[in-house]
């Protein structure tokens, strides 16, 4: 039994690797600068929560894991490095949460967290039992993060910070590319540089859906399934309808026709993320009824 300790434990990245660990077996203690509803559901599910950083709380047997928010001159960080533990990027203790399963990532600068949800849940629905790492709660499953006895991992891809490229994957969605995180790139042409990057490592270009609507995708080459409403996608949706709080649309892909599916979300964007999902799930053999 391995003991951890999260710097910044009430993060909504960092909490679902706390899960997950907690999910292990594994000893979890961590730290943040605030109490929160998430701290609260960790420290109720086995996980010893600081409130406050101070290096009083690391000890030399444990593994320090970070978030690229955490500043070098944080006391816990330095506390660790003082005493010689295991230091791990969060980036880096997902690739060894994943080492065992095949990776779905999806990323890009909008819409990331709603479609990897959208995809763990139509997994679990579908009995794939996935592991899944999301930035956000996945409402049916009341959790951002969990161990699959499943061979699929579902992973929230972070571009911010670069990590994104890291991570070896079966399948990918790639949903755009904004002008956000210039801050960690330096410039539009570096940032689009590694999805170019992040593009170019797909094992299965029948598994790597990316977004024909988004102009700068388009304009890379991609090797893969494009989906949109965009005349020329592959995958294709139409007849889109807001009906109160659903939407519901049509899909065209590979000479089949799938009529009036229905999200319980709204909006066009969210049509576009359910597409995606939609095809991705096909591609891995997940049956349409489950999927609808």
């Amino acid at each position: 039994m391995e003991k951890y300790h999260f710097i910044g434990i009430g993060g909504i990245g960092m909490s679902g690797l706390a899960r997950i660990l907690l999910e292990n077996g594994q000893l979890v203690s961590g730290s943040d600068i605030a109490a929160s509803y998430v701290t609260e559901a960790l420290s109720q599910i086995g996980a010893k929560v600081y409130i406050g950083h101070n290096e009083n709380q690391v000890a030399r047997d444990h593994t320090v894991i970070y978030s690229s928010d955490i500043q070098e001159s944080n006391p816990e960080l330095t506390q660790a490095k003082k005493l010689g533990c295991e230091i791990l990027h969060r980036s880096d203790l997902l690739l060894q949460l994943a080492q065992k399963y095949k990776v779905l990532a999806v990323t890009g600068t909008h819409g990331k967290t709603t479609t990897t949800a959208l995809l763990t849940h139509v997994l679990s629905v579908a009995d794939f039992k996935p592991a899944f790492a999301v930035g956000g709660m996945v409402h049916d499953l009341q959790s951002n993060g969990g161990g699959g006895d499943g061979e699929y991992f579902v992973v929230e891809a972070d571009e911010s910070d670069g990590t994104f490229l890291k991570y070896a994957y079966d399948g990918a969605i790639v949903t755009n590319i904004d002008t956000d995180h210039l801050a960690h790139f330096g410039s539009w042409e570096a940032l689009v540089e590694a999805f170019k990057k992040f593009i170019s490592t797909s094992k299965n270009r029948q598994s790597l859906f990316y977004c024909a609507d988004d102009k700068t995708l388009t304009s890379l080459g991609i090797q893969g399934v494009s989906y949109g409403f965009s005349d020329g996608a592959e995958l294709k949706a139409s007849n889109f309808q807001q009906r109160g709080w659903k939407v519901f649309f049509d899909i065209s892909f590979r000479g089949e026709h799938f009529s009036e599916v229905e999200l319980n979300l709204t909006g066009r964007h969210n049509a576009l993320n359910a597409l995606a999902v939609f095809g991705l799930a096909l591609s891995i053999g997940v049956k349409e009824e489950a999927i609808r």
